[in-house]
């Protein structure tokens, strides 16, 4: 067992429930989406003279929406210098010894904190960000929620770290991403399990966040998957493929409690609740004590998925 059940206090919403369509973020210029406690996420449309950074205090976490751009992360800071009145925030003009990565519609690249990064833009270049903030309480409650963690034989856990680091640069390009959605679509259309996406895609974990990558069908007779309510986490919704209408609020059919899973809770269906429509680069902000279920369309949906643990210092340090 990678994880032992830590005794904490069950969040209380940290955050409001928000939905982004992809042709809200694939224009216009950088703006806030949302800011908590635990997280913010931003529209950042890339300039032409970007500036190298680096943050002690936060994960982020870019997901691209349009144009095309690169990449380098690591290395150092090049000219760094110190942001006035925010600890361990770093400016400087470029990265030296970094790896560059591509970036465009579809990728997705995890940076975690104190990690000099600079990105460029090509054509366009459009990302919602997520910056994660690293203040939190153990995350072993919440990471009994993904079930990818355990591991199975041959084929160990990713990149689990509880090291202060907060992991590892971990970057999916949008091409590996299409072919898993495929290939899990294909694997459900035949009968088969599509519960272990690891086949397919790296899962990183951290003290703050872990990440899941799912594809959603109807199941026998037209059920759908299962209502899920959380009290420990916001999930952050990046569709990747296909479409849903991902319901949420209202009420819980048949509602119970998950054994050894505190504020862990499942039904069967959601009633007199309200709808949103998912398609590819969509964005979702499900706060805790939220409940929600997602209605697939004929040929599934996948999406990736990024569960934030919801204990937090303040915020307001690092969220300009």
């Amino acid at each position: 067992m990678l994880f032992a059940i830590a005794s904490v206090t069950l969040a209380q919403p940290t955050s409001a429930l928000r939905y982004w369509s992809s042709g809200e973020l694939k224009t216009g210029d950088s703006k806030p989406l949302l800011s908590t406690p635990t997280h913010l996420l931003k529209l950042v449309r890339v300039s032409s003279a970007p500036l190298a950074e680096s943050h002690e205090g936060t994960s982020d976490v870019f997901f691209v929406e349009s144009g095309s751009g690169s990449i380098v992360a690591g290395g150092e800071i090049e000219g760094a210098t110190a942001v006035p009145n925010m600890p361990g925030e770093m400016r400087g003009r470029s990265v030296r010894g970094g790896q560059r990565y591509e970036l465009k519609p579809g990728a997705m690249i995890n940076i975690p904190p104190a990690t000099p990064y600079l990105i460029q833009a090509a054509a366009g270049l459009n990302l919602v960000q997520l910056r994660i903030n690293v203040g939190m309480h153990p995350w072993s409650l919440v990471s009994t929620q993904q079930t990818t963690l355990a591991g199975t034989k041959g084929r160990p856990t990713e990149a689990v770290a509880l090291s202060p680091d907060q992991g590892r640069i971990v970057y999916w390009s949008a091409e590996p991403l299409q072919h898993a959605h495929e290939a899990l679509a294909k694997k459900a259309a035949a009968g088969e399990s599509v519960a272990d996406p690891r086949e397919f895609v790296s899962i990183p974990a951290t003290r703050t966040h872990t990440y899941n990558f799912l594809h959603r069908i109807m199941g026998k007779n037209g059920q759908p998957p299962g209502v899920d309510f959380h009290s420990g986490n916001t999930d952050i919704y990046f569709d990747v493929g296909g479409s849903a209408t991902l319901m949420t609020e209202g009420e819980i059919e048949n509602r119970e409690p998950i054994p050894n899973r505190p504020g862990e809770e499942r039904g069967t269906l959601i009633k007199n609740g309200k709808g949103y429509k998912m398609q590819p680069g969509g964005v979702v902000n499900m706060p805790p004590l939220v409940p929600h279920q997602s209605l697939p369309d004929a040929g599934g949906f996948t999406y990736m998925l990024i569960k934030v643990n919801t204990g937090s210092y303040p915020w307001s340090l690092i969220e300009k």
